[in-house]
């Protein structure tokens, strides 16, 4: 069963040290050995995969008028490549694990672009609305993706 039936060309968080104290770092056991990918977990929900530096994408960072020296690029869950070892949570479960995480963290900011770099993003929305606008697309129940940025640096 596919759990997310769109996906946005760019959903991630680019964030800071302080960020990454508040999630878990998980590789998956294969049976024949353990994963290279790291996947970022807040109240054991799968949050998304760790990219890796933000620095390999400095020019859209620059574009986006975003900090990206020192930064980790966080793929969020819907944008994982499917995987029979990894268990993808509901987008509902997903959603309020993401949701609760930003509440308590700081040092991160949130992209969500429906056509990379084709449409205005929007700054710092309102991200409950936005969110919610988000999941009606990855499930599939229509076909308009927001465009936003969301900053809580620090």
């Amino acid at each position: 069963m596919q759990t997310y039936r769109n996906r946005p060309d760019v959903f991630e968080l680019v964030v800071g040290e302080r960020f990454l104290s508040k999630i878990s770092i998980k590789h998956l056991e294969y049976p024949f050995a353990i994963s290279e990918e790291e996947y970022c977990y807040f109240n054991d929900v799968l949050i998304g995969e760790m990219l890796g530096k933000a620095e390999i994408s400095k020019y859209y960072y620059e574009g986006l008028q975003t900090s990206y020296k020192g930064r980790i690029v966080i793929s969020l869950t819907p944008m994982i490549t499917k995987n029979e070892y990894l268990v993808c949570p509901e987008y509902e479960d997903f959603n309020q694990a993401l949701s609760s995480l930003l509440k308590v963290a700081s040092d991160y900011v949130l992209i969500c672009e429906a056509d990379c770099e084709q449409y205005e993003v929007k700054e710092n929305p309102d991200l409950v609305k936005m969110l919610g606008k988000l999941e009606g697309f990855c499930k599939g129940e229509y076909y308009d993706c927001p465009t936003f940025i969301y900053r809580a640096e620090m």
